[in-house]
């Protein structure tokens, strides 16, 4: 279980990077925009998704 922890941790890690990385690109091309930002700390949207309702509760 522990590996597989890790492995998905580090899909989450290149996910982040791939993003921060296109962020990035688009913002340097985009010069004249309003710079997109977003938050890495997902602890917050973690936390919204584990108090919500399950969706099987709105079927019944």
């Amino acid at each position: 279980m522990l590996k597989s922890a890790v492995t998905r941790r580090e899909q989450m890690v290149g996910d982040g990077l791939q993003l921060t990385l296109d962020l990035m690109h688009w913002n340097s091309i985009n010069p004249d925009k309003p710079p997109i930002e977003l938050p890495m700390d997902l602890t917050f949207d973690i936390e919204l998704r584990l108090s919500a309702p399950d969706e099987d509760d709105d079927a019944a």
